[in-house]
């Protein structure tokens, strides 16, 4: 037989630090399994944020660990290596007060390719900050005799200003903006990082692009805060966790029903598209997922009688909930200071340009929770100017076979 009937493949994983890891895989092993074993390799303590994706036309698409690795990847059947990536999965509202400093690290590195991808565009000054931020962790204060002008260039997970944006002080800038960070630390420095990060529009958004009303262009961000609407660029709506009714998906067409909070108004639905039909239905997975894992005490388990009445899509999250972490953290804490632990703090070097190596280990558990409280973490943003969905006659189509569609009903007596 060829090589595409054995059992083992290598699965060679592009993590955020730029690293590849090599690990063997069963060709039939779902892709939970898979993310376990990276997830041990890199020695992360905060798993849950992080996943496996791969690119479809340059989009982001997680993968579903309940199933195989090779029914969701391209090469999956047809090679003997597998090429996928790691990255952050669920962008919490407040990135710093994760407890794992390691898992800080890679979020920094996340808001890192999101800028070289362009899902979050900063201003010019607040991407030199970000840049000399990254660097100080690398290669510590800025020295004259060793960082001559073009010293950063080979950190290319750092360069977060395109070569076409950038103006003829650039170096300088970014060289100016090292050597006013002297004297802070690895930690400091991703702290910083973060607290500048999560300010930025877009940040934690995962963006998929829709059609208006008038079919102009617009897009679509799923994130802790609920959905968000941009178009050209610019924000132009939300609809929050706690206005939703239900989403669902056909064919090309997402629909959203909800009831907003800050309107007299009943029950409003609206329906968009999408360039084919692969991507609504990514829409709504991912929406599921974060609407479970930011509101939800737990995952949904449909009973028995449930799933065999049920039409269209199965799909859960299947994970741990934000507030499950919360409460095994909180319990952890309460364990460590009712046997009198105590934690001691050392010096902290620069991490090496080679971000395989010196990789700093996680801190202990701080005396405060490292989230706000559930109500607290959806942002309040209002409701924008909205149209009235797309007037065609797909879209009434649409809506009259709801009982064939893919959907998802929000209860809300079970969010936190």
């Amino acid at each position: 037989g060829g090589g595409g009937s054995k059992k083992m493949v290598t699965c060679v994983v592009n993590v955020l630090d730029g690293c590849l890891l090599r690990l063997p895989c069963e060709r039939k092993a779902k892709a939970g399994d898979l993310v376990e074993s990276v997830l041990s390799e890199l020695g992360l303590e905060e798993k849950d944020f992080f996943s496996l994706y791969y690119t479809d036309n340059e989009q982001r698409v997680f993968m579903n660990p309940m199933r195989s690795v090779q029914d969701q990847i391209g090469q999956g059947k047809h090679s003997n290596v597998w090429e996928v990536r790691f990255g952050v999965k669920f962008y919490v509202s407040d990135p710093e007060e994760l407890e794992d400093e390691e898992a800080r690290h890679f979020f920094c590195y996340q808001v890192c390719q999101d800028i070289r991808e362009g899902r979050i565009t900063p201003m010019y000054p607040v991407a030199v900050k970000l840049m000399a931020l990254m660097i100080q962790g690398h290669l510590g204060d800025y020295d004259d005799s060793e960082h001559t002008l073009g010293y950063f260039d080979d950190l290319t997970l750092f360069q977060l200003v395109p070569s076409n944006h950038q103006p003829p002080t650039f170096q300088q800038d970014v060289m100016n903006a090292h050597k006013q960070l002297r004297g802070l630390v690895p930690s400091a420095a991703d702290s910083k990082f973060l607290k500048l990060a999560k300010q930025q529009g877009r940040y934690g958004m995962h963006l998929f692009t829709t059609r208006t009303e008038e079919q102009d262009p617009g897009v679509l961000g799923v994130s802790f805060r609920g959905l968000t609407v941009y178009r050209d660029g610019e924000e132009k709506g939300a609809y929050h966790w706690k206005e939703l009714i239900k989403l669902s998906y056909r064919r090309r067409f997402f629909k959203i029903k909800y009831r907003p909070t800050k309107q007299s108004a009943g029950v409003v639905v609206r329906v968009y598209t999408a360039a084919g039909r692969v991507w609504p239905k990514r829409m709504w997975r991912c929406a599921v997922e974060h609407h479970t894992f930011f509101r939800r005490k737990e995952p949904e388990k449909p009973t028995r009688m449930e799933s065999f009445f049920r039409r269209g899509s199965k799909f859960r999250y299947s994970g741990r909930t934000l507030k499950q972490i919360q409460d095994v953290r909180n319990s952890k804490r309460l364990s460590v200071r009712s046997e009198g632990t105590s934690s001691t703090s050392k010096a902290e070097s620069p991490r090496q340009a080679d971000p395989s190596s010196n990789k700093p280990k996680g801190r202990p558990a701080s005396e405060t929770s490292p989230f706000p409280p559930m109500e607290q973490q959806i942002s309040p943003l209002g409701i924008g100017e909205w149209g009235e969905g797309l007037i065609a006659e797909q879209v009434g189509l649409f809506l009259q076979k709801e009982r064939t569609i893919m959907q998802f009903v929000f209860n809300t007596e079970e969010e936190k």
